[in-house]
């Protein structure tokens, strides 16, 4: 089961928001230093964001932005792009 496999990584933050479609997402940051990003309701794997050091924090904010913050107190902002399929 996937869900399993996820876990054994370890779970740090999740976070729900629409994309710039208005389509739901699902956000979950791992201790592997990825945060996955997912289609709701059907779970199909969206895309993954990378990055040097754990995203323990992640959060929607207005306008299609959401920011993410890591291990080093580091704070990202991003944004959906328009066809909504990727971040910037």
């Amino acid at each position: 089961m996937e869900g399993i496999r996820y876990y054994e990584k370890g779970a740090l933050a999740l976070s729900g928001m629409p994309d710039a479609q208005s389509k739901p997402v699902l956000l979950c940051s791992l201790n592997d230093n990825t945060v996955r990003l997912y289609d709701l309701p059907s779970f199909s794997d969206r895309g993954r964001i990378f990055s040097k050091q754990e995203i323990r924090a992640i959060q929607a904010g207005p306008g299609g932005l959401f920011f993410t913050g890591d291990g080093t107190g580091e704070l990202k902002v991003w944004q959906w792009v328009i066809d909504g399929s990727q971040t910037k």
